[in-house]
């Protein structure tokens, strides 16, 4: 009877653990709910990215737009004109460039110089900081081995300088952040950097899951959002034929 009992008890158990398992939930860029097929398929269309998250023990796989081109109706358009105008002192005849970030990095805690750090195959606790110099000099060396690169505050704030000189004062180019953990306000404010206390981009230039990085609008409420943030990629979209061009080759896709 003991025999019995045991593997019987065992299956009970197993059972019970894989109903209690995580299921996964497949979700269109509308969040409507379609199957993992559909899913898979139209994630090789290019012309999405995955978002993911979990809620009541399931996990929601959302396809995402890796870049989005709309347009603001004449109403919300106004209505941001006056927003923006108040809050960034943006000029509303401009094009609008936005970069946002969901963090800023601690001034204390970024070393003094820029390198890389690179962790030991066997034991990711240890690692040992390079110089830029010394890693590419390495380079066939160390590029298999896990590797992080990180920025000294110095190079931090000359990227900045260097990358606002790149656009045209015909733009206006404004950071949005989420957190800062430690720049300096006065720097911040130098180079227009502003706190996201204002659901706008969270509400309209988002897929409800994560921020897109880079928001371009332009006078006439036509918008821009793309998951990455490229300046070169940005300066070609400035250009009113080149903008044109690419939203007709990502319109031909989106309706196939």
């Amino acid at each position: 009877m003991k025999n019995i009992i045991t593997p019987i008890f065992y299956l009970l158990m197993v059972l019970n653990m894989y109903s209690q398992q995580t299921k996964t939930v497949y979700v269109d860029e509308s969040y409507d709910e379609i199957t993992k097929e559909k899913f898979e398929r139209l994630l090789k269309s290019n012309l999405y990215d995955i978002a993911e998250t979990t809620e009541d023990k399931k996990i929601y796989k959302k396809l995402r737009y890796k870049e989005y081109f709309g347009r603001l109706s004449k109403k919300n358009k106004d209505q941001l004109n006056k927003l923006f105008s108040s809050r960034y002192s943006i000029d509303s005849t401009k094009k609008w460039l936005f970069h946002y970030l969901d963090s800023l990095p601690n001034k204390e805690k970024m070393p003094k110089i820029s390198g890389v750090i690179v962790y030991d195959s066997l034991d990711t606790k240890k690692a040992f900081f390079l110089s830029k110099k010394k890693f590419n000099n390495n380079y066939k060396k160390y590029i298999n081995s896990k590797h992080r690169h990180v920025m000294s505050y110095d190079e931090f704030q000359d990227r900045i300088r260097k990358e606002k000189k790149k656009i045209s004062k015909k733009i206006a180019f404004t950071h949005i952040y989420n957190q800062n953990n430690g720049i300096p306000e006065e720097f911040l404010k130098e180079m227009n950097y502003y706190k996201d206390n204002i659901p706008i981009f969270r509400n309209i230039f988002s897929d409800g899951m994560k921020n897109y990085k880079t928001i371009l609008i332009f006078p006439n409420g036509n918008f821009y959002l793309v998951n990455n943030y490229n300046i070169s990629n940005v300066k070609k979209l400035l250009q009113s034929k080149f903008y044109s061009k690419r939203k007709k080759n990502w319109s031909k896709k989106h309706l196939k």
